[in-house]
């Protein structure tokens, strides 16, 4: 994922591998786009989309998160995707800098995920456009082997509850599985049951 431009990304639609989100903590009144200016706290909802999106990528394909990028319209094509870029989000963590939003983010992530390699296979940047701050999260698939699947708790409860959650890439949104959608999920894509996966011992 590494090798796909800022511009690349920032011209595409949402798809299996590129999501992108307006901030981590943010409120931003949709029909103005503007910031809600009386927001005391960290809006944790934002925070649980940006951990579920992360968790998805990690059980499917992999793929780039761009936070600071508002979700574009299809019908607006290959135009660039307006920048709202974190700054706003620098007044939550302690540090208020890219150095304090990394902390932020691992420390996310790592309090979320049931598989501590799901740390390592992220990596956060920090690219300038249009003199903004934008937070890029590439995200390497997990590897397909039984039991390196990841559960997810969140913030806030879903319909599935918070804990051992589980999320996929399903074409261009992120998917709360079911128990049994679950089973049937992991089982095709981590242990073995499809072509290339019963090759485990070569590579």
């Amino acid at each position: 994922f590494e090798e796909t431009s800022l511009k690349e990304l920032l011209s595409s639609n949402e798809s299996q591998t590129i999501e992108f989100k307006s901030s981590l903590w943010t409120q931003y009144n949709e029909a103005t786009g503007e910031r809600v200016k009386q927001q005391k706290e960290k809006m944790l909802e934002l925070e649980d989309e940006v951990v579920k999106t992360v968790a998805a990528f990690l059980n499917t394909d992999g793929g780039t998160l761009l936070i600071g990028v508002k979700d574009k319209p299809r019908s607006s094509g290959d135009a660039i995707a307006e920048i709202r870029g974190i700054e706003p989000d620098f007044k939550w963590p302690k540090k208020k800098d890219t150095e304090g939003y990394t902390h932020a983010l691992l420390q996310i992530f790592k309090n979320a995920y049931s598989n501590p390699i799901a740390t390592h296979n992220t990596t956060i940047s920090f690219p300038e456009f249009e003199g903004k701050i934008i937070c890029r999260i590439d995200v390497e698939a997990l590897p397909r082997k039984v039991g390196q699947q990841c559960y997810t708790k969140t913030k806030i409860k879903t319909e599935f509850g918070k804990k051992a959650l589980f999320f996929a890439r399903i074409s261009d949104t992120t998917e709360n599985m079911s128990s049994p959608s679950q089973y049937g999920y992991i089982r095709h894509h981590f242990e073995g049951y499809t072509g290339e996966n019963n090759s485990e011992d070569s590579d």
